[in-house]
């Protein structure tokens, strides 16, 4: 599932419905007209959620850009490959093989049994 866009989108909600319930609170505190107030806060909702879309995108795109920097600069190591090395070289370093989880063997100094 893709879930580009979906911070950008969740940030122009959240402005847009911030702006709509300050405009609001402000018409009615202000005792303006009921109509007027809500003309006003569809007004400001309206544009805030673009400017939430701007604002959104940006911070979406630079924290993608700070996942992929971190992504490049620690990558997951291949862990299978080192299990896999260490069981064949299972003799050499006198390791029993006591069990398995799935297709891993567990070494001897690992398990319960062994302490």
């Amino acid at each position: 599932m893709d879930r580009r866009g979906v911070p950008t989108r969740v940030v122009a909600a959240a402005f847009a419905l911030s702006a709509f319930s300050v405009a609001v609170l402000s018409g009615i505190w202000a005792s303006n007209p009921t109509g007027y107030v809500l003309k006003v806060a569809l007004a400001s909702s309206f544009l805030c959620y673009f400017a939430g879309l701007i604002i959104g995108s940006i911070g979406e795109r630079a924290a993608l850009g700070h996942i992929r920097d971190f992504e490049k600069n620690n990558p997951v190591p291949d862990v299978e490959a080192e299990i896999a090395a260490a069981l064949q070289s299972e003799g050499e370093d006198g390791f029993e093989i006591v069990g398995s989880v799935g297709d891993v063997g567990i070494p001897a100094h690992e398990t319960k049994e062994a302490a």
